[in-house]
């Protein structure tokens, strides 16, 4: 260990690492370059922002039988929050990276004088590279810059400074990659594992921070769009709906933004309410969002319901899906099945394609780790087999995969304590009982309505006539959208069945 003072203010400075060339004064927030015994100060650089994650500097743990100690930290932020990445210091000598990641966490090593790699340009979500003989697929890009900075670190750092980064997983095997784009010429190239956070045994961690930050993390704002009051419950939360007006929020470190003004909009409640507790797989989950979404077919559409729930203790998430189908609870996938054609293989077994498409988002409630709001469209691949799905979704930036088995309503009404409706006992179309999946086709809606007047008679024929004019009246005038109010959108009468990101979101930050 090298020890010296500050040369900003004179505080105490060691350097534990023979790694590390830069470091940030805890008591100053200079940035001091090493050079041999020689410490210079660069200026001193942003402060960190406040989050609720447990790691701190000194904090130790254990990555696959080997100890390892927090040193450094460099704090990002993109489009929908910030993330950090730990730089921790093992027993031999080798340094590493920590990242933390929705309950899980990554711990990925430089690969010194790494293979070439494609240009930032290039890189798409799905994109397969071979990465030390091991294939790999691209699941997500951010556009980051640093924040700030702390303790030591292998590399200078300054406020602003811009980091495009790129996450991969493997692909039939578990290992995680990242590349560091941060320098376009040179990209830096970083392999390892995902592991549960709790996998790593840490000590040290903030618990009695951690405690105040929960607390704290309750925020009491105003919508920017009618003015009433929205309690925001998590630090993690990155979208929000207004209670009142029902317009969907972006949550930012000062404060929300109006992401998507809802002005026609009709609540709905989803057949198991926000905030319920329930136990699914010897975990006690929460329901904190809960999310319509459709694909559309000549002209007709086809809804499903998600939820997302959240572990508390550990801060995991999960999917819990119902369609026409029934109901399905899963996770994501911290590995990328391999697909050949038709068929996805996954733990050496083989499921097969059974429907692609375009997922559009028609309805939001709750909060959500990530930003989400009406209109946003994600192709999807679903392969089954037997009674558990492999779901994928892919966006702009992003691609995921989640794993769901099927699980009965007498099954959620036990974990959930409350009356968990069959399929088909979602919100529908106002009251009407409609097919889960939507109206469906126009060959099943046609059967549907011509039942009953073969076994009722001419009578029965005319009330059911009467009820269908009905409800195309209701329907088009739900669907009439006024051109004078902002971001109107025809979609809004639609209250169907979504399953938001059931195949994923778990890449999210």
């Amino acid at each position: 260990m090298f020890r010296s003072q500050c040369p900003a203010c004179g505080a105490p400075l060691n350097f534990q690492s023979a790694a590390s060339t830069f470091a940030v004064c805890s008591y100053c927030s200079s940035t001091i370059v090493r050079k041999d015994e020689v410490l210079e100060s660069l200026g001193k650089i942003a402060q960190l922002i406040d989050d609720a994650s447990p790691v701190q500097l000194g904090a130790q743990g254990v990555y696959l039988t080997q100890a390892f100690q927090v040193i450094g930290r460099i704090q990002y932020h993109y489009d929908v929050g910030v993330w950090n990445e730990w730089h921790v210091m093992f027993a031999s000598g080798r340094t590493a990276w920590l990242s933390e990641l929705n309950g899980r966490s990554t711990m990925t090593f430089l690969q010194e004088g790494s293979q070439e790699l494609p240009a930032y340009e290039q890189i798409k979500p799905g994109l397969q590279l071979t990465l030390q003989t091991q294939l790999y697929e691209v699941a997500y890009l951010a556009q980051a810059r640093v924040v700030s900075g702390q303790g030591e670190l292998p590399f200078a750092i300054g406020a602003g400074y811009e980091a495009p980064v790129v996450d991969l997983r493997g692909v039939g095997h578990p290992g995680f990659a990242s590349l560091d784009y941060s320098d376009r010429a040179a990209p830096r190239l970083y392999l390892g594992l995902d592991v549960p956070l709790a996998a790593l045994k840490m000590s040290g961690l903030r618990q009695e921070r951690l405690k105040e930050l929960k607390a704290d993390s309750i925020r009491a704002l105003q919508c920017p769009n009618c003015g009433a009051a929205v309690q925001v419950n998590r630090a993690d939360t990155r979208s929000i709906t207004c209670a009142a007006c029902h317009s969907t929020l972006g949550v930012e470190v000062e404060g929300i933004a109006l992401l998507k003004k809802y002005e026609k909009a009709e609540f709905t409640e989803p057949p198991i309410p926000l905030g319920q507790v329930g136990v699914l797989e010897g975990s006690t989950w929460t329901v904190v969002g809960f999310l319509q979404r459709y694909v559309e077919e000549e002209g007709t559409r086809y809804f499903w319901d998600e939820y997302l729930l959240l572990e508390e203790t550990s801060g995991s998430y999960a999917w819990l899906t119902s369609d026409s189908e029934g109901w399905k609870f899963g996770k994501t996938l911290e590995a990328v099945p391999e697909v050949r054609g038709q068929t996805a293989i996954w733990n050496k077994e083989k499921y097969s394609l059974t429907e692609k498409g375009n997922a559009l988002t028609d309805y939001v409630l709750g909060e959500f780790n990530w930003r989400i709001m009406q209109g946003e469209r994600a192709s999807y691949r679903t392969y089954k087999r037997g009674n558990t799905v492999l779901s994928m979704e892919k966006t702009a930036s992003e691609i995921s995969w989640s794993c769901l088995e099927e699980i009965s309503p007498a099954g959620l009404s036990a974990a959930f304590k409350i009356k968990v409706p069959p399929v088909g006992g979602g919100s529908g179309f106002s009251g009407l009982s409609m097919p889960a999946s939507g109206l469906g086709s126009a060959a099943t809606v046609g059967d549907a309505i011509s039942t009953p007047f073969k076994r009722k008679g001419s009578g029965w024929a005319i009330f059911y006539i009467i009820l269908i004019i009905i409800f195309l009246i209701w329907v088009l005038s739900r669907n009439d959208c006024d051109p004078r109010v902002e971001n109107c959108s025809s979609s809004s009468y639609s209250r169907g069945f979504s399953s938001g990101y059931s195949s994923g979101s778990g890449s999210h930050k």
